[in-house]
């Protein structure tokens, strides 16, 4: 819980980062991408770390409430980079960590278990939702 506490203040940075970065340019879409980024990575993380969890022994009230605790620390990161900010240009650091960050899932836990299908249509469903990511990525770029 004390990784993803960490983990989750890390989010809030990169999101409060890029939201500054967009206020400034008045390009809300890199903020509005890296908020659907950190959800969708977010979502499954937690899910796994409750079921964790309970395996390891936790009631289900107190896996909910340690994961909650944890996930509140998204909000301390995001009010620490408001602050950094305002001291110093920290999101322009933070934006290019988050990008790396991405990069960084996609080819060491994503691609991997990619290759793990072998039937034709699930490789045909993972290429629809790689298509349908650059095309959203695409439309907020228009945006």
């Amino acid at each position: 819980m004390i990784g993803d506490g960490i983990h989750n203040f890390i989010d809030g940075m990169i999101i409060a980062a890029t939201y500054i970065i967009a206020f400034e340019s008045g390009n809300y879409a890199i903020g509005f991408t890296t908020t659907l980024a950190v959800i969708f990575h977010e979502i499954p993380q937690e899910i796994g770390d409750f079921v964790v969890s309970i395996y390891g022994g936790l009631s289900k009230k107190k896996a909910l409430t340690y994961n909650f605790v944890s996930a509140i620390t998204a909000v301390v990161g995001a009010v620490a980079t408001y602050h950094l900010a305002y001291l110093q240009s920290i999101e322009t650091l933070l934006v290019p960590f988050a990008a790396g960050v991405f990069i960084y899932i996609a080819a060491t836990d994503l691609m991997p278990e990619l290759h793990k299908r072998v039937h034709v249509g699930e490789s045909f469903v993972q290429l629809l939702t790689i298509v349908a990511g650059i095309g959203l990525m695409a439309c907020l770029k228009i945006a």
